[in-house]
């Protein structure tokens, strides 16, 4: 039952475009130069010159990073995937649009690349835990639930009041049949986000395992009075 988890394993990744929105703060500082002293105005030229070129950079990139964003909600992974990496040519140490590529190549069944991305992103950023998070879920798929575990421990170091860290967590451990460790941490999703159906669905997934039938089905009415099918297909299997 805990495959079913490949069903929440979704873009969680809210990286926007204002990351690259850089553009008036230039606009601003070129304003500011050309202000100063005219016996500085060689000097200040060149500076305008240098900061222009940065703005039309940063503007290329914006716009790559835009267009690449679109193409993944329509569902064309492959060419926001290019996008993604024209963008990374003109700034290779982003680690937002490493997050974002190593999202799209997630999605496209590439995980293993995915892991890439996120590590190289993590390198320019070791404390984000969205990045973190990210990398605990292609890890998880490929296998490695121990290392998604881990994972997952330095975003909670970093946000102890996490619901979906602990939930992915549980997760986890369920994979690796840590049944009662996993059911403390869907017990603390709940009780952060008290009305997570998932949490529920997947707690009671974990309990039936213990052999907790009563349990199990309680959580699942809970999930499906939430709104989850899954849930209300398994009492239907399980709780008659």
């Amino acid at each position: 039952l805990f495959s079913l988890a490949t069903r929440i394993i979704l873009d969680i990744t809210k990286t926007e475009s204002k990351d690259f929105d850089h553009a008036a703060i230039i606009q601003k500082l070129l304003a500011e130069v050309g202000d100063e002293d005219a016996s500085k105005k060689e000097d200040f030229d060149a500076i305008k010159e240098a900061l222009s070129n940065i703005e039309d950079e940063v503007k290329k990139i914006s716009s790559l990073y835009d267009r690449a964003r679109q193409q993944e909600e329509n569902g064309d992974l492959e060419g926001a995937i290019k996008d993604y990496s024209k963008a990374l040519k003109l700034s290779p140490d982003s680690q937002y649009i490493l997050n974002s590529r190593g999202v799209a190549m997630y999605k496209n069944g590439d995980a293993r690349g995915a892991i890439k991305d996120y590590t190289t992103a993590l390198g320019i950023d070791p404390g984000d835990p969205l990045i973190l998070m990210n990398r605990a879920r292609a890890k998880d798929e490929i296998g490695d639930s121990r290392g998604a575990i881990n994972d997952v421990d330095k975003v909670l170091e970093i946000s102890p009041y996490d619901p979906l860290a602990y939930l992915y967590r549980g997760i986890f451990k369920g994979k690796l049949k840590d049944f009662r460790s996993a059911v403390i941490d869907f017990n603390k999703a709940l009780e952060i986000d008290p009305d997570n159906a998932v949490s529920y669905f997947f707690r009671g997934i974990t309990k039936k395992e213990l052999q907790d039938f009563k349990g199990a089905c309680e959580d699942w009415k809970k999930a499906a009075e939430l709104g989850d099918e899954d849930a209300s297909k398994l009492m239907e299997e399980h709780c008659q």
